[in-house]
């Protein structure tokens, strides 16, 4: 589902399906089921996008970051 903001972490429809409301979805479900190898580069590019930015890891970082402590 399109969430507010959603677009601040991933690139919409490159890195991540969105889609707004039950139509849509449907559609969109449709389109991605007959198109495997465009669905296979969404989603290998997202899975790439999340290694790279938003694990655990990188979240406790950058709260440790924001309190001024180090990671040991």
């Amino acid at each position: 589902e399109n969430v507010p903001h959603l677009e601040r972490y991933f690139e919409l429809d490159r890195e991540v399906a969105v889609f707004d409301g039950a139509d849509e979805l449907a559609d969109k479900a449709r389109y991605w089921l007959e198109h495997e190898r465009e669905r296979s580069q969404v989603a290998e590019a997202g899975y790439r996008r999340v290694l790279a930015e938003h694990t655990y890891d990188h979240r406790f970082a950058a709260i440790f970051a924001e309190l001024g402590m180090s990671q040991a």
